[in-house]
């Protein structure tokens, strides 16, 4: 448990977040499937085109109810 702890501290001092990890766990608790297969379930869901896209839209509503300025598009 200690060294999950010091790698989300190290990646935490990185600039990521990891207050909402998943675990191949959380798959195979609801569905008769291996660890391999979990794993691949999730990076498919994780990296897929739908979640990237609602994680920016509620970026960008959070950061406007934030009163944030957007930076320009530097094209």
């Amino acid at each position: 448990m200690i060294g999950i702890i010091k790698a989300k501290v190290l990646l935490e001092n990185e600039g990521y977040h990891v207050g909402n990890l998943w675990r191949t766990e959380d798959v195979c608790d609801r569905y008769d499937c291996t660890s391999e297969d979990a794993e691949k379930i999730l990076e498919d869901v994780i990296e897929s085109q739908y979640i990237s896209e609602i994680i920016f839209e509620m970026i960008d509503e959070n950061a406007e109810e934030m009163n944030f300025k957007r930076l320009e598009d530097e094209d």
